[in-house]
């Protein structure tokens, strides 16, 4: 589902993750920030099990559509949904 604010790329299909599991956080690559979302892995909920990345949101006011496609497909991105024009 495109965001009209933000460039999508997902890692992970969020039905692998746990339910209630998921949080967000924010990068910079450079001096640009992106958002990544994190959860845990179904089956794997012990507190010391590690939070997976799931997807990144690239906010359109610091990212281009292309940068955000190559940045995504770096970093292994099964999918990559440019913002929606609104």
């Amino acid at each position: 589902m495109p965001y009209p604010h933000e460039h999508a790329c997902r890692l992970h299909n969020p039905r692998e993750f746990a339910p209630g599991s998921f949080r967000s956080m924010e990068r910079l690559h450079g001096s640009r920030p992106y958002r990544v979302i994190l959860g845990k892995l179904k089956g794997r909920n012990a507190p010391a099990d590690p939070m997976v990345e799931q997807a990144y949101r690239y906010p359109v006011d610091a990212w281009s559509e292309y940068e955000a496609r190559a940045h995504c497909g770096e970093h292994g991105g099964a999918l990559f949904e440019p913002a929606s024009r609104f």
